[in-house]
C-alpha cells in the first residue's frame, strides 16, 4: 500500500508501472492518495489488464491506522535525487511501524541505516523491475512475519513518545 501526496519524486508511478508490466502472483498495489501524478495513475489502471493496482482517495489520519493493518507492506519510494530525500525520515515510517507493516523503502541513506538496524523492510531501486520482482516472488509468509515484528520493534523504540521523554530528560538536566 502507498498512502499520501502522489507526486513525480515518491516513486508511485514506477511502482504502479512495475504492477503493469510484471507477472507477480497474490499481490495487489492499493493507494490511498491524490495529487499532481494521481491522472497518470489513473491512465495505468485503465491500460492494466491484470486489475491489479488501486486508487482511492486518501483518508483521515485517524483511519489510516485501520487500513494500513488490512495491508502486506507499506510503501516509501522517494526518489534519491536531492539531499533532503537521501536523508529523509517521512511520518509514513511511524505510520507504517504502527501498523507493525514491513516497508519497501528507496535506496535512501536514511532508509538504509534505519532498516540496517532494524531489518523491518526490503530497499528497492524502483527502476531494477527484476530486483522488485524478485522481492516480490521470494518474499514468504515467515519473512513478512519477522519483518512486521522488526517494524513493530522499531516503532516501540523510535517514535515521538520515546524522543520526547529524552528531550524532557535532557531538558531537566540543565
Amino acid at each position: 500500500m502507498y498512502h499520501g501526496g502522489i507526486s513525480l519524486n515518491r516513486g508511485v508511478i514506477e511502482i504502479c508501472k512495475f504492477f503493469t508490466e510484471c507477472e507477480i502472483k497474490d499481490w495487489v498495489f492499493y493507494i490511498m492518495g491524490s495529487g499532481k501524478g494521481a491522472e497518470q495513475i489513473k491512465e495505468l489502471i485503465d491500460q492494466n489488464t491484470k486489475n491489479n493496482i488501486f486508487l482511492t482517495n486518501p483518508v483521515k489520519l485517524y483511519e489510516l491506522y485501520h487500513y494500513s493493518s488490512f495491508a502486506d507492506m507499506g510503501l516509501i519510494n522517494y526518489k534519491n535525487n536531492c539531499l533532503n530525500h537521501n536523508y529523509c525520515t517521512p511520518n509514513k515510517l511511524w505510520e507504517y511501524s504502527r501498523a507493525s507493516l514491513p516497508m519497501l523503502l528507496s535506496n535512501c541513506t536514511s532508509f538504509i541505516e534505519l532498516n540496517n538496524k532494524y531489518n523491518f523492510g526490503k530497499i528497492v531501486d524502483d527502476k531494477n523491475y527484476e530486483g522488485l520482482l524478485k522481492i516480490f516472488s521470494d518474499l514468504t509468509d515467515k519473512e513478512l512475519e519477522k519483518l512486521s515484528a522488526n517494524s513493530s520493534k522499531f516503532y516501540m523504540k523510535e517514535n515521538w513518545e520515546v524522543e520526547k521523554n529524552k528531550i524532557d530528560s535532557e531538558l531537566l538536566d540543565l
